[in-house]
């Protein structure tokens, strides 16, 4: 059957040409090459909001325990604005919190990707600062293996989503960076035993060599800074398809 790239047909399946089995969906598509990798790249992401992590006590200024999110944040939920207003990350987040002074507010949670709303009543604790009675997380952070780039600079690396390591749930992310790793330890894995790598990320801006925007399921994906990309050890190779 003569194609073209990209066109879209179906082709019928026969047993011995004459029994008519099934209709097979294909799509031609041009051999593509990637470079692959395996530097070590420094990673570092922002969650989308503030995610929960966990609810707990507080002492209360009256010496008494309350629990003002128990059974109703969930761990996993993602804090994205608190009285109509956008929240960023933990520093924004307890601001609001003290500058309430003391009314309930109103918390938009993102939560298995469905926005809910709920009231929250803080309480002011033993130190006069009011706390919502929740442990949060806004960032992530460590080091791992570039996997590839292809030919405009996209990339993609880890080979596995990040998940917090509370929760087990693949983080959210609004943006990230790739850095400039220093490795100064190396503990080979094992059957039974993944290895580790460990090392030294400088966060400065100078030492950013890509853009993270999207955490995945099977691996973290963006840009790579074009002037770093002679740095890497790059090998052409065609991509392989499932069947």
């Amino acid at each position: 059957i003569p194609v073209s790239g990209g066109e879209r047909f179906q082709l019928q399946c026969d047993l011995f040409g004459l029994i008519p089995l099934k209709q097979i969906k294909v799509q031609v598509v041009e051999p593509t090459d990637i470079y692959v990798s395996g530097n070590t790249v420094g990673v570092y992401m922002e969650t989308q909001g503030v995610l929960i992590i966990d609810s707990g006590e507080i002492t209360g200024e009256d010496g008494l325990s309350y629990e003002p999110a128990r059974n109703l944040v969930q761990q996993g939920d993602y804090i994205v604005a608190m009285n109509q207003e956008r929240v960023g990350n933990k520093r924004d987040l307890i601001h609001k919190i003290q500058t309430c002074g003391g009314d309930s507010v109103d918390l938009s949670l993102l939560r298995k990707g469905e926005e809910i709303h709920m009231a929250l009543n803080p309480v002011l604790d033993e130190a006069g600062d009011y706390k919502l009675g929740i442990w949060v997380r806004d960032n992530t952070q460590g080091i791992g293996t570039l996997t590839y780039m292809d030919q405009e600079g996209d990339f993609g690396a880890l080979g596995h989503g990040i998940s917090d390591v509370d929760t087990g749930e693949l983080m959210q992310i609004c943006n990230g960076d790739l850095y400039k790793a220093q490795i100064i330890g190396i503990h080979k894995g094992t059957k039974g035993s993944p290895g580790e790598l460990s090392g030294l990320i400088r966060y400065d801006h100078s030492n950013i060599i890509g853009t993270i925007s999207q955490n995945g399921e099977n691996g973290i994906y963006g840009r790579l800074d074009p002037g770093y990309v002679e740095n890497l050890t790059l090998q052409p190779m065609e991509v392989g398809y499932k069947q």
